[in-house]
């Protein structure tokens, strides 16, 4: 399986990905009530210039047992941070909500869900920082009362924030820090921001608590990263062998001070695990480290079943580059439908204010994009792209069997069959190429099978879907 990560500019992605195993190969079927990932439902949402909220069918979930993971890649837009500030919430069990509070460009928002069996629950909540001046505690600190009181060792708490704020030398106002105070019945949240009331505006934060209620263990604290220093380190209270590495997931999120000035490389921070001696070590850095103080607020999850199973990197990322791709063990055995992926990135080692969208990024899983069936070939056939591989594979509908693959267009991310065509035929959308490649509904895979790629009229046309009329 491989991992790809979208965008340009920043320096490093952390990564992380969770792995569901294949039942069976390796291990015996776990306890049902183990913590186990059920599903993983991932999809795309695009936001067009004026849009601020968009509704997404999903299938249903219980949503005590589910959480949510959004990744954004925005238009060239600097300066605009808003922009790409995007939150989730369930509408109901078949339908999330995604929305940010301004607009000036558009936006592609990949989101998972990740639901798991058992073991788990999880409650989620809105709540806002309002505007005013730092020196009011009431703009930087919000305590809420957890509907729950949940094991502090057991849970982790995640953020995401939107705000209307359209400069780009107040970013830091837009971070805040999610800790689990007072034994456990109260979630913190907190922002460190500037001094100036008119960039200290109202900050709208949806929040999501986890607790693992068997088979997990969570330590948590704070690090701070000093003004001069590109990395910060913590060791966890209780050691963890280096040899468990393979169980652990990380999860954070900071804050900043008014030094920052909005500048990306001074905030946008990686997290991931070293080794520090048989210890793992949770590790933090960032691109440019002359001014701005941040704050950490980390959780590390230890799974303990032998079901579930974490592989964490790191992969550079080239200016100029549009995606970069992070390959995990082939020799791993896992289930697509049941892993999901943590990504953080660092940002760039320079004082430009105005890479906002540079340092977000979508991230998505090699999977199955698009797909059609026929039914008039003999045997029928199911048709699917896998937009990174830049290919359509053709499958028997009956048995499953792979009949023949077709190379395409750069990133096909949907096909459709032409059924009354001369000859029937699949046509695949290929996003990157801007283009269509039509190919033989009845071919056996040679190269004569492929009728044309044809490139779209106009600039920079990127299909996203496509329909035989």
């Amino acid at each position: 399986m491989s991992e790809k990560i979208r965008n340009s500019r920043f320096i490093l992605s952390g990564f992380f990905l969770v792995l569901g195993f294949l039942s069976g190969i390796f291990f015996s079927p776990p306890d049902a009530s183990a913590v186990q990932i059920k599903r993983m439902q991932q999809g795309d949402s695009y936001f067009d210039t004026d849009d601020m909220t968009v509704s997404v069918p999903i299938k249903d979930v219980v949503q005590s047992k589910a959480f949510i993971l959004l990744y954004v890649n925005t238009d060239t837009v600097s300066g605009t941070l808003c922009n790409s500030l995007f939150s989730a919430t369930f509408e109901a069990d078949n339908s999330l909500i995604i929305s940010r509070d301004y607009y000036v460009g558009a936006a592609s928002v990949r989101y998972y869900i990740v639901e798991f069996e058992d073991g788990v629950f999880i409650q989620r909540g809105s709540s806002s920082l309002p505007y005013g001046p730092e020196a009011n505690p009431a703009c930087t600190t919000k305590n809420v009362s957890l509907p729950v009181s949940v094991d502090v060792s057991k849970s982790v708490a995640i953020v995401n924030t939107r705000w209307y704020m359209a400069r780009n030398d107040s970013d830091e106002g837009s971070l805040v820090t999610a800790s689990l105070i007072d034994d456990g019945d109260t979630l913190q949240l907190q922002r460190d921001t500037s001094g100036d009331t008119n960039t200290n505006r109202i900050l709208n934060i949806t929040w999501q608590v986890i607790e693992f209620q068997t088979d997990a263990e969570v330590q948590t604290d704070t690090v701070q990263m000093a003004v001069d220093s590109p990395t910060a380190v913590d060791d966890p209270a209780i050691s963890v062998p280096w040899s468990q590495v393979g169980s652990c997931l990380l999860f954070f999120s900071t804050r900043g001070n008014s030094a920052i000035n909005g500048i990306e490389g001074r905030y946008a921070i990686r997290g991931n695990l070293i080794q520090n001696g048989s210890n793992v070590r949770v590790q933090f850095t960032r691109g440019l480290s002359d001014a701005g103080l941040n704050n950490i607020r980390w959780y590390l999850v230890r799974f303990t079943d032998p079901s579930t199973r974490v592989i964490q990197g790191t992969t550079p990322f080239p200016t100029a580059y549009d995606y970069v791709s992070a390959t995990v063990d082939a020799a791993m055995p896992v289930e697509s439908s049941r892993s999901f992926p943590i990504v953080t990135n660092a940002g760039p080692s320079n004082t430009t204010s105005s890479y906002e969208d540079e340092i977000k990024a979508a991230v998505d899983l090699s999977t199955i994009k698009g797909m059609c069936y026929v039914g008039t070939t003999t045997p029928p056939t199911v048709w699917v792209t896998k937009e990174f591989s830049n290919k359509v594979y053709k499958y028997n509908a009956d048995t499953g069997a792979l009949i023949a693959e077709y190379t395409t267009g750069a990133r096909p991310v949907a096909v459709c069959f032409a059924y009354n065509a001369t000859p029937p035929s699949i046509w695949a959308a290929n996003y990157e190429g801007s283009s269509v490649t039509g190919i033989k509904a009845d071919g056996d895979g040679t190269p004569a099978d492929i009728l044309v790629t044809r490139a779209l009229s106009g600039t920079n046309y990127m299909p996203l879907d496509i329909a035989y009329d």
